[in-house]
């Protein structure tokens, strides 16, 4: 049986993260692939580490042994002893461009075939001859968007070939093909999901939930998702005098995210970028529309006027901190489709989404048939099984032409 080593940050529970758990808890990749992770820094969030024990997958994780903190050069040499022990027949770098340094050439420098997955990390990146060296060395590199993919094009300009590869959720599929929302009844309620920091942009929802109320319609926000900006958003919750109408529910384990959806109506991601939003897809398998920021990888994630709508971003940063929100993380540039560029990163404009919610709210029959084809579009287009199935074959085409 084949061997894969992942190296990736653990660190944190987000898209990418759950996407490589939602990989190693296929059938396929049990059935065809002793597994092992390399977890980059000093820890693996408890949530991830408790869906990693359900997977049989073996962890080690870089900068810690035995609980304590351990210096840079026993993690290579921890990583090396991998290497002798495990045997690996392919590594795969999963979303950790930016850990790509001279320092730590040896994770790829060597003679082991490799992947470089692609998530949104590229974003963040700087550009240097140690990550162009990386990408051109990779065997492949694979997107996760089209964003993502000519992100990396735009910046790096590799010479590696690049493949995209929509993903899919593996954890909320409404697998019984019913849907709870294509009629509307009861208070009207919108949720968005995601840490709870700047770059997500919740700071513009709060101002839309502000300008709705002020023209008389009372809706119900709901957050989902902890944070280093929580506090800040309690408050521009106060300033805005829409506290009543927000419920922060905190971190929400990934199995109790289907209960998140079906108590809500609308999604909003108003993020200031995002490579892919997993929580797009996950809404749309709910029978639940969504509204994007047209920027990176979002509107890839619905049919336009069919399955929700996109606004493009209008304001620059300055202007989104006078809202309450802070550069705090944001990246140097986005990429935005309509122009094919990379450019510095702005905010969607309240009144924009405001406008948006209204004409949905408005409109029961045009909910109801937005909610419809959200189901129907994210069930054909976004399959999970069709997504690992795929993404197999890949690796499995990589394999053995590199143990011919």
């Amino acid at each position: 049986m084949k061997r894969i080593l992942y190296v990736v940050s653990l660190e944190k529970v987000g898209g990418h993260e759950t996407a490589l758990c939602d990989l190693l808890e296929s059938k396929t990749f049990q059935k065809n692939a002793v597994n092992h992770l390399y977890a980059l820094n000093n820890k693996v969030h408890y949530q991830l580490l408790k869906r990693l024990k359900n997977t049989h997958v073996s962890v080690n994780i870089a900068r810690s042994s035995l609980g304590m903190n351990i210096p840079l050069s026993i993690s290579k040499l921890k990583f090396k002893w991998i290497e002798k022990s495990f045997r690996p027949s392919l590594i795969i770098f999963w979303n950790c461009i930016g850990s790509i340094k001279s320092k730590y050439k040896w994770l790829y420098d060597n003679d082991i075939p490799y992947i470089y997955f692609e998530r949104g990390n590229i974003a963040s990146t700087a550009v240097d001859q140690p990550k162009l060296d990386f990408l051109n060395s990779a065997e492949l590199i694979i997107a996760n968007s089209f964003s993502s993919a000519r992100h990396i094009d735009l910046r790096f300009n590799p010479t590696t070939e690049i493949k995209v590869y929509h993903s899919a959720s593996g954890n909320i599929i409404n697998s019984n093909g019913v849907y709870n929302k294509s009629h509307l009844d009861g208070d009207f309620k919108i949720g968005v999901c995601g840490r709870l920091a700047s770059i997500k942009g919740f700071a513009v929802v709060f101002h839309a939930l502000k300008l709705l109320k002020d023209r008389g319609k009372i809706l119900e926000l709901h957050v989902a998702g902890t944070g280093s900006e929580e506090k800040r958003l309690y408050n521009l919750a106060s300033q805005l005098n829409v506290r009543d109408q927000i419920f922060f529910h905190g971190l929400i384990d990934f199995k109790k995210m289907r209960l998140f959806y079906n108590n809500i109506h609308l999604l909003i991601i108003p993020s200031l970028r995002e490579s892919f939003p997993r929580v797009a897809i996950e809404a749309q398998h709910m029978g639940c529309p969504v509204i994007v920021a047209r920027v990176d990888g979002m509107p890839e994630t619905i049919l336009e006027g069919v399955t929700g709508y996109s606004i493009a971003p209008t304001l620059n940063i300055n202007e989104y901190i006078k809202m309450g929100g802070t550069d705090k993380g944001l990246p140097e540039f986005v990429y935005y489709p309509d122009r094919n560029a990379l450019e510095p990163p702005k905010a969607v404009d309240p009144e924009h989404l405001a406008y948006k919610i209204m004409g949905i709210v408005n409109n029961p029959a045009l909910y109801g048939q937005l909610s419809i084809n959200s189901y129907e579009f994210a069930k054909k287009k976004f399959s999970h099984e069709e997504y690992v199935k795929d993404l197999w074959g890949i690796i499995e085409g990589m394999l053995y032409k590199n143990n011919k």
